[in-house]
């Protein structure tokens, strides 16, 4: 993925799913263990929450033109799981006594 393109997404992700569609993001990663990462999530055709996911990336984004439905979920659960890393380390730098 080009580097404007990544930029892109990741504030979408950011601004948009994540403090408007938050509880779609959690049902997915509710749907299965997921024990390492968000990225072992396989995108399902047959998933509604899937689908949904990759209409909105689509529709409020532009990327249809730029990637497969399989590259847009897994670059939004990849963009997703860095936005929980870099604000779990927010919490954490603001609970040691430094």
């Amino acid at each position: 993925m080009k580097k404007s393109a990544r930029e892109t997404l990741q504030l979408a992700v950011e601004r948009l799913f994540v403090r408007v569609h938050s509880d779609l993001l959690r049902q997915i990663k509710s749907q299965g263990e997921y024990d390492k990462s968000l990225t072992e999530i396989r995108f399902e055709e047959g998933n509604q929450n899937h689908q949904k996911l990759v209409a909105l990336c689509k529709e409020k984004v532009g990327f249809k033109p730029l990637a497969t439905s399989q590259d847009i979920f897994y670059s939004i659960m990849k963009v997703y799981e860095e936005y929980l890393i870099k604000e779990a380390a927010k919490y954490d730098r603001g609970r040691r006594p430094f």
